[in-house]
């Protein structure tokens, strides 16, 4: 099913922003000059984003992808049905940044995309939220995307084929990136029985390569 989001539902968390930009607490103050240019790149990305997603719900026996991979198995291990979803905010704010770093405006295109990760995020965030609300009488394990863990990134193909995700202009390259960049996919694990909800946690990953990785303190 294909859900429109409300931009201005989008519970969007600008400390988030500067932990993209390499911020740390203690560690880093925000100067007037970088704080006015993200609340002027987050106006102009609201204006251009198209916040969408799409899910399909599954018994376990039913799902079509097969869940490879100890970390995914066990997060979803508890659970009787899936819900299988990609969230996107549009291919405008890729354009968008690529035409402030091809004019030279590195500062704007750098702080234009961590609001950019962060708005995906976010929308996903709202869009989990939304789903929450509508099987109500389940209990949700927290999302798991692929390349989270040991669950490899060449389930991307199989996930946007299977959720026709081309309905709302997402694809998948060879090199198993989403297209738009600016795009989420993930699993949830759904059932009555309690369940234990933990958020993914960078220090734990196992990409090692990741340049978030280190940066898992909260900016005030």
């Amino acid at each position: 099913m294909i859900v429109h989001l409300q931009k201005e539902s989008i519970p969007f968390n600008k400390s988030e922003v500067l932990r993209y930009l390499g911020y740390k607490q203690g560690k880093n103050i925000l100067d007037e000059k970088t704080n006015r240019i993200i609340d002027t790149e987050f106006k102009k990305a609201l204006e251009i984003i198209k916040p969408v997603g799409i899910y399909k719900t599954y018994s376990i026996d039913e799902f079509p992808i097969k869940l490879s991979g100890k970390h995914i198995k066990n997060h979803l291990k508890n659970s009787e049905g899936l819900i299988l979803l990609t969230v996107t905010i549009g291919s405008k704010i890729d354009k968008a940044i690529t035409e402030k770093f091809n004019e030279g405006k590195y500062t704007e295109g750098v702080v234009l995309d961590a609001i950019a990760t962060e708005l995906v995020e976010a929308c996903a965030d709202l869009f989990t939220e939304n789903l929450q609300n509508k099987f109500s009488e389940f209990n949700f394990t927290s999302r798991f995307s692929p390349g989270y863990g040991d669950w490899h990134l060449n389930v991307q193909p199989k996930i946007i084929k299977e959720l026709e995700a081309y309905r709302i202009g997402i694809s998948v390259s060879d090199s198993m990136f989403l297209i738009p960049r600016k795009t989420i996919t993930a699993v949830i694990g759904i059932t009555k029985n309690q369940t234990h909800l933990e958020n993914h946690n960078c220090s734990r990953c196992f990409f090692k390569g990741c340049i978030y990785r280190k940066r898992v303190e909260t900016i005030q």
